[in-house]
């Protein structure tokens, strides 16, 4: 995944208000530093998810 996060929610609509959240908060930093932008994702439906070369 690189410089990535990967989390599970048990519905949709707990992700979005997460990813939606965060995306408010690193725009809004409430102790003056600098504003970020966070690009997100969501992907709904089953996934595998496997540790390759002990990682």
């Amino acid at each position: 995944i690189g410089d990535a996060v990967m989390a599970v929610f048990r519905q949709p609509s707990g992700a979005l208000k997460a990813m939606l959240s965060v995306q408010q908060r690193l725009a809004n930093p409430p102790d003056g530093t600098p504003a970020l932008n966070l690009k997100a994702g969501l992907h709904v439906g089953p996934c595998i998810a496997v540790t390759l070369n002990e990682r």
